[in-house]
C-alpha cells in the first residue's frame, strides 16, 4: 500500500521534484492520523472521513476522546487508539498491525483561534466581531501557530528510525553505515523468430524493444548485438526491463509484442522467465535493517556481520551466514532475491564485498540459496460480502507474503500461516488439506511460493 505524504495539509515534494510516497505501515499510520484529526464532514469527497474528537465545544475526558477516536478508525483493519492525555494537545498510542507509535494531535486552527479570542476578551474586557481588524490579525497568527505545531510534530517523528520516513530515514540509516537499496531491472532472453530459413544474416541490434500485451505494457530492451545467421530461423538475445522494478519479473511467453525490431522479424517471445527485478527498498524494510544493526550487533566475527554486509548489495532480499560448513575458518553465505535466485553478477558483487571485509584467515563463499517450493491447499469459509474470487485473491496474496517473509533456513508453520489468512478479514475459518504440515528447510535453502489450491464455502 502506498500513499502520498501530507504535511501541514499539503502534498510533500522531495528534492527530486516528485511527490514523496509513504509505504507500508507509514502510509497506514498517516491514514489513521487523518481519520482521527480531520474534522468529520470537512472533506468534500468523503463526508464520513474524520472524527468528532476536535469538534467538541468542551474538553473531553481521555476515555471519551478514545471512544470517538476508535469510532473513526472502525473501518481500518487492525488499527486502534489508546488516548494517554487530553488538553490543548491530545497524546495517543496509535497501533496499526501490531506496531505502536505515539501520536500527538494538536489543537485545530479553530481551537487555537478560539483560545486567543477568549484570552483577548478576558484581558481587555472588550468583544469584537469576526470581520474586525483584531479578528483578522488573530486568525493570521493562529494559522501560523498551527503550522508551527504540526511542523514540530513532524520533525519529532523524523528524529528516530522507528517513526522517520523518506529522506530523513535515509540520513538515519547513513549514521549506521547503511544505504537504501535501489530498484533493479529484471533480465532474461528474448527470442526473435522468422518462419522460413533466411538466405542472409539478419542483424538484431542492441536496443531493440519488445513489450508485453498488457493494458499498461512492460517493455524490454536488448543489451547486445546478435543475428539470425543464414539458414536459421531464430536467435535468443539477452535483454533487460526498460524500467527497474519487480513488475519486470514476467512469466514464460509474456513478451510477445515487437515494438522496435528489424522488419524481417515475424514473432518475438521469451522462452524463459525474466527475473531479478526488484523495487527500491521501502521505509519498512530499511527501518528493519537499521533496527537489526542494534539488535544483532556485528563485530566482524559473527553471522550477523556477514549477513548485514550481504544485504547491503542491491537485489539481495535475504542472507544467511553459516560457519564451519567446510571446516574451521570457513563461512558460507547463502543469498536470494525477492522472488527468484540472484543473477551471477549480483552473487559476484556479494562475494567481492565479503572478500574485502572478511576476517583474516577466513574463507568465505557466497552462493544462491536453493529455493524450495512451498504449497498451500486449504478450504476457506468466506465472510459475508466477499465473493469466491475475492477470497481466493486475498488468501493467495497473504500466503505469498508469509512465504516470502520466512528467512533462509527457516520454518514454515501452519499456525503462523493460519493467522495471516484470518487477518485478511475475508474468512471466518479454514481447514487444511491432509498434505499440509510444518516444514523446516536446510540452512542453505529458502522457501518460494509453489502451487496454491483454495476452496471457498
Amino acid at each position: 500500500m502506498r500513499d502520498t505524504m501530507i504535511k501541514n495539509g499539503d502534498i510533500v515534494i522531495g528534492s527530486s521534484g516528485n511527490t514523496v510516497l509513504l509505504e507500508g505501515s507509514d502510509a497506514k499510520f498517516q491514514q489513521a492520523v487523518l481519520c482521527i484529526s480531520a474534522k468529520l464532514g470537512g472533506f468534500v469527497y468523503d463526508r464520513n472521513l474524520g472524527s468528532k474528537v476536535l469538534l467538541q465545544d468542551k474538553t473531553l475526558s481521555a476515555k471519551q476522546t478514545e471512544l470517538l477516536a476508535n469510532e473513526s478508525l472502525a473501518k481500518m483493519k487492525n488499527t486502534y487508539a489508546s488516548v494517554k492525555s487530553v488538553g490543548r494537545q491530545i497524546t495517543i498510542d496509535l497501533t496499526v498491525d501490531d506496531i505502536t507509535r505515539k501520536v500527538q494531535i494538536n489543537g485545530t486552527y479553530d481551537e487555537i483561534y478560539g483560545r486567543m479570542k477568549n484570552a483577548y476578551e478576558h484581558e481587555t474586557g472588550d468583544s469584537f466581531n469576526e470581520v474586525s481588524d483584531i479578528a483578522i490579525r488573530l486568525k493570521v497568527l493562529a494559522g501560523e501557530i498551527f503550522k508551527l505545531q504540526t511542523n514540530l510534530e513532524w520533525w519529532e517523528r523524523q528524529m528516530f528510525a522507528v517513526s522517520a520516513s523518506g529522506e530523513c530515514l535515509d540520513k538515519l540509516a547513513s549514521q549506521r553505515g547503511i544505504e537504501r537499496k535501489k530498484a533493479m531491472k529484471s533480465t532474461g532472453e528474448i527470442t526473435f523468430n522468422i518462419s522460413q530459413p533466411c538466405s542472409h544474416d539478419i542483424v538484431i541490434p542492441k536496443g531493440c524493444v519488445v513489450a508485453t500485451a498488457d493494458l499498461v505494457p512492460i517493455r524490454f530492451v536488448t543489451t547486445e548485438d546478435e543475428e539470425i545467421s543464414a539458414g536459421n530461423t531464430l536467435v535468443s538475445v539477452y535483454a533487460e526491463a526498460e524500467q527497474a522494478g519487480s513488475n519486470g519479473n514476467i512469466g514464460l511467453s509474456c513478451a510477445v509484442v515487437p515494438v522496435s525490431v528489424p522488419t524481417e522479424i515475424e514473432t518475438v517471445t521469451n522462452r524463459e522467465k525474466f527475473t531479478g527485478g526488484c523495487d527500491a527498498e521501502t521505509d519498512d524494510e530499511l527501518r528493519k535493517r537499521i533496527r537489526d544493526t542494534y539488535i544483532n550487533t556485528s563485530n566482524g566475527t559473527n553471522a550477523a556481520y556477514y549477513e548485514q554486509l550481504a544485504l547491503t548489495v542491491d537485489g539481495v532480499a535475504k542472507a544467511s551466514a553459516v560457519g564451519k560448513v567446510r571446516g574451521v575458518g570457513t563461512v558460507n553465505v547463502y543469498v536470494t532475491g525477492a522472488d527468484a535466485s540472484l543473477g551471477t553478477n549480483v552473487v559476484a558483487k556479494v562475494q567481492s564485498l565479503l572478500e574485502k571485509q572478511r576476517e583474516l584467515n577466513v574463507d568465505v563463499i557466497v552462493a544462491n540459496a536453493q529455493r524450495t517450493a512451498c504449497n498451500m491447499s486449504v478450504v476457506a469459509y468466506a465472510e459475508d460480502g466477499y465473493s469466491s474470487g475475492e477470497v481466493k485473491e486475498l488468501l493467495k496474496n497473504a500466503f505469498a507474503e508469509y512465504v516470502n517473509s520466512i528467512p533462509i533456513g527457516g520454518t514454515f508453520r501452519l499456525s503462523e500461516l493460519g493467522a495471516k489468512l484470518i487477518d485478511t478479514g475475508c474468512i471466518t475459518n479454514y481447514n487444511w488439506n491432509t498434505d499440509m504440515q510444518d516444514v523446516t528447510v536446510a540452512k542453505s535453502q529458502c522457501f518460494t511460493v509453489g502451487t496454491v489450491t483454495i476452496g471457498v464455502k
